[in-house]
Parts: C-alpha cells; structure tokens; sequence
C-alpha cells in the first residue's frame, strides 16, 4: 500500500470508535502504528516532525486503554492535533502541486478548529459540535488519497 494511503488508513482507525462494552476494537495505538510505518516509507525530510509527532500521539493514545483523567484526555487531543498539523506541514513542505499545499493548509487549520469544537462540544454538552472533527477527519482521509493520486512526494 503506497505511504500516504497507509496514513490515511490509520488515521481512519484512529477517527473509528467502534466499543463493545466500552472497549474500543479499533485502539488509536494501532491507526498511530500504521501511520507511523506509512511515513517511515516517505523519504522526504519534511516528514521527520510528523513521524515524531505521530509516536507521540501513539505513546499518548495507550493511556486510553484506562479510565483517563481530564488532564490527560487533554494532552490525548492535543497530541493528535500536533500529529496531523506535522503530517499535513510534511505534505504542504513535499508536494509539488500548488493546490494539493494549499489545501493541506487549511487542513492544518481546520484541524485545530475541529478540536476546538470537540472540546467545547464535551465541556457544554453542545454535542453537534463533534461532528465538525468528523467532518475534517474525512475531508482529511479524503485528500490524502487525492493527493497520492496527483503527484506523490
């Protein structure tokens, strides 16, 4: 499987919560491994944060194998947020479509406003906020197929 669809794939598994009795099949440790396996096999040097930022975001999601204090659900968002900003800079920095830049761009943004939402929709109860990081978890899968499809890094 070609690198930036392997992302995509694990970033899939990470955005799925699929619980049987609160436990969740799909763990975000193994879309994080997936993800870091994928950009172990982009030789460009913009992708080193990403991989860094990405076994950080790996180490971080373990802990949600246990109950989680605030503090830590928290660090567990952010980490993912750090995560796809360093991959979608990674792609902006490699890309040689302008287009393909620019919207990774605003994916790097839009991520970080989709947290936004998600934790204001967990703190209010306002929980139609939350689907705003779906939204952008989607868009996300979606453009990185795209843009291995038009000229790969």
């Amino acid at each position: 499987m070609r690198p930036y669809k392997s992302v995509a794939l694990g970033l899939l598994i990470v955005a799925l919560d699929l619980r049987l009795n609160g436990f969740d099949l799909l763990m975000d440790v193994i879309g994080w491994v997936v993800v870091v396996a994928a950009l172990g096999r982009v030789g460009h040097p913009a992708f080193h944060g990403a991989r860094v930022a990405v076994v950080a975001a790996a180490v971080v999601s373990v802990t949600e194998l246990m109950p989680l204090p605030s503090s830590l659900t928290l660090m567990l968002g952010l980490a993912e947020v750090l995560a796809v900003w360093m991959i979608a800079t990674g792609i902006m920095v490699s890309h040689q479509d302008p287009r393909t830049a620019q919207v990774f761009g605003l994916l790097r943004w839009a991520t970080v406003a989709a947290a936004g939402c998600g934790w204001l929709a967990a703190f209010t109860g306002a929980w139609p906020l939350g689907f705003v990081g779906l939204a952008v978890r989607l868009w996300l899968i979606v453009e990185l197929l795209r843009a291995e499809r038009v000229a790969p890094a």
